[in-house]
């Protein structure tokens, strides 16, 4: 354990004296300001008392992982505003133990989630806009009646059509590479089977791939915030 931590050490300090070689020591700011203000997505007005983080991507995408090494930035005021820092030494050690820069990100309770970006020490100052989620569920009924084909067995992958939420821990509808994560499996002659996804994010757009290698089978469904949405596949 002491090694490690002597390694992690050595490397974080490599880090910032490489940053200390490309800048000035001057221009290199202690702390990482952040700024900027968090709305509700579907009504578009400031959320009062909402959370704001910093944390990073965890190595497995499975859907209920979260962002690992949390660091609570601030809360919004009555206006969404929120104002807050890190100490660059932080973004350094975290992207060393990662390889990748930390998020920032809100949270509050009632919502599923909110935009994320990446930040770095180089982007100090600069402000964060982000929308968080309303929940929204989607009902599939798949069916086949065995009359008009040979279907014995079907299945199907859900994903996020425009895959901006992708890396997004926790997140219902990521993809491994253009294959849904998400898949559900029917089989037998004459089935007519109800599968529940919840909470999808609403006023997203989900794609339903009948045969998640080929996208020629994909339907798009929009899932409503705060609301159950149905949809069918029938044979």
């Amino acid at each position: 354990m002491i090694k490690n931590a002597l390694g992690i050490s050595c490397i974080l300090l490599f880090v910032l004296f490489f940053i200390s070689d490309c800048k000035k020591k001057s221009d290199i700011p202690e702390k990482t300001i952040l700024t900027g203000t968090i709305i509700d997505q579907v009504t578009k007005q400031p959320v009062e008392g909402a959370s704001v983080y910093l944390g990073n991507l965890p190595s497995n995408p499975a859907p209920d992982n979260e962002f690992i090494f949390p660091i609570l930035i601030s809360s919004t005021n009555k206006n969404g505003h929120f104002s807050g820092y890190v100490f660059t030494s932080s973004i350094a050690y975290v992207t060393v133990i990662n390889g990748l820069n930390p998020f920032i990100y809100a949270g509050k309770s009632g919502y599923v989630g909110s935009d994320y970006y990446a930040i770095s020490w180089l982007n100090a100052g600069h402000s964060f806009d982000l929308s968080l989620y309303h929940p929204a569920k989607l009902t599939i009924n798949v069916w086949n009646d065995t009359i008009n084909n040979n279907i014995d067995e079907a299945f199907f992958g859900i994903a996020e059509s425009t895959t901006n939420f992708k890396y997004y821990p926790g997140f219902i509808g990521r993809k491994n590479g253009d294959t849904p994560l998400i898949t559900k499996y029917c089989s037998g002659r004459k089935f007519n089977q109800n599968f529940e996804f919840y909470p999808l994010w609403g006023n997203l757009d989900y794609t339903i791939n009948l045969n998640p290698v080929n996208s020629d089978d994909a339907k798009v469904v929009s899932v409503k915030p705060d609301t159950a949405t149905y949809f069918s596949i029938s044979f």
